[in-house]
């Protein structure tokens, strides 16, 4: 009499939630979201006015600790930071045009700081200066404690940053003005290195009286990629990049001739969204192919969330652009818009993060059982390139610790017994 086999796989599903660091977004125009509920939120509160440059962070909790237009800092309370004022370069009081010129960024080994990074307008020639945030100061307020810290001459307006690769310090990059070198900075527990990497890659800018710094500037979520704008010549520079040694190469060139405004990836990294002055439009990477998806009034800023869709603001209007399905392609995206979230009419901008912030890494299985042969066919899968795979089993009643099955990344493995059975499945990049 042939005996099978009876065992319930218990399906361990290992995701790896995104930091909350990144749940509320405060933006221009005194509008905010709010990203720890099951759905988005309008966030009242805010005390921004008309900006293009915004960066906000929260604590652990997703709760808010500061934001800032570049210039102004103000805590959680909307009160100004002690200290907290002529921290970037202003056009009028308390405003900026710099594109993408905020960032609030925290280090995971020295957390009672935080580092607020600035650019210069139109490629002046303040360029990218930092301020230095104690938490703790001033009665647990916030103290800006240090100021105008300059590391670099006249940049574009923007900055964008990631993760090393070992999860910890944080890359920084903006990309000079005038020229086609980037500028990559290395934000380590003990703060800025101050050994910068100036890589000359890619288009070189011309200097348009100020108005070729209007460039956006961006790493994918995974930390490798690094897209870059040139606004005036309608081009789209995407680079490979090396977050264990900061390197930038294989750069390819998109063309679509009508000023590239800002730009993000979908979760996996197949398609890459972006705006120019006419359209909302999705690039397919592996094709370089490209669909139109709206053609009306677009946002001139927008970021992919923790809960992997996509928001923008809408030029000037109350309406919210939502892409609930990035990883699809063309209209399967499902790009809605939100009429009327806002209480008050859109700008351009939204919030400058750590992109790191909304890397999901995941880890999951699928299995096809062989009644016949007592065996099962497992297919290992991960979204973030592992290259170390163990597989283990245990009976999950009156059994302690695990045996291993196999060190590959899909296997094929006989069970000796019938009974219930828990596989485990562990996938690691180092």
């Amino acid at each position: 009499m042939k005996q099978f086999l009876l065992f319930i796989l218990l399906l361990n599903t290992i995701v790896i939630y995104a930091q909350k660091e990144a749940n509320q977004w405060y933006m221009e125009e005194r509008n905010a979201i709010d990203f720890n509920h099951d759905t988005i939120r309008y966030l009242a509160g805010s005390v921004l006015g008309k900006n293009e440059s915004t960066s906000s962070i929260s604590d652990f909790n997703g709760q808010m600790m500061f934001y800032s237009n570049g210039i102004t800092l103000y805590n959680k309370y909307h009160q100004v930071v002690k200290n907290g004022k002529d921290l970037g370069f202003p056009i009028n009081p308390n405003e900026t045009t710099s594109k993408q010129g905020a960032l609030l960024l925290k280090h995971v080994d020295n957390d009672s700081l935080i580092y607020l990074f600035s650019t210069d307008f139109q490629g002046k020639s303040g360029g990218l200066v930092y301020a230095v945030i104690d938490i703790n100061g001033n009665n647990d307020s916030g103290e800006v404690i240090s100021k105008k810290n300059k590391l670099t001459g006249a940049v574009d307006e923007a900055i964008s940053a990631v993760n090393h690769h070992n999860g910890r310090d944080i890359w920084i990059c903006v990309h000079g003005y005038g020229n086609s070198i980037f500028h990559l900075f290395l934000l380590t527990k003990n703060g800025i290195q101050n050994c910068p990497k100036n890589i000359d890659v890619g288009f070189n800018h011309s200097e348009y009286s100020g108005s070729g710094a209007q460039n956006s500037l961006r790493f994918s979520t995974n930390s490798k990629y690094i897209v870059h704008s040139n606004y005036l010549n309608g081009e789209l520079e995407i680079n490979f990049f090396d977050n264990l040694n900061g390197l930038i190469y294989n750069q390819f060139y998109f063309k679509n001739d009508a000023y590239p405004i800002s730009f993000d990836f979908s979760n996996n990294h197949q398609f890459l969204y972006y705006t120019n002055l006419l359209s909302f439009n999705q690039l397919n990477l592996n094709t370089q192919s490209v669909k139109l998806l709206y053609h009306d009034t677009i946002p001139a800023q927008f970021n992919i969330a923790n809960d992997n869709k996509i928001y923008g603001a809408m030029n000037n209007t109350k309406d919210l652009l939502v892409i609930e399905n990035p990883n699809e392609e063309g209209f399967n995206c499902n790009l809605k818009i939100k009429k009327n979230f806002f209480i008050n009419k859109g700008g351009t901008s939204v919030p400058n993060f750590n992109r790191s912030y909304f890397y999901i890494p995941n880890i999951n299985y699928s299995y096809e059982m062989n009644c016949t042969k007592n065996s099962v066919q497992f297919w290992g899968k991960d979204t973030f390139g592992a290259n170390s795979h163990v597989w283990q089993v245990r009976k999950s009643f009156g059994v302690n610790g695990y045996l291993l099955m196999g060190s590959t990344k899909d296997i094929n493995y006989t069970f000796a017994d019938t009974g219930t059975y828990e596989v485990r499945y562990v996938a690691s990049n180092g």
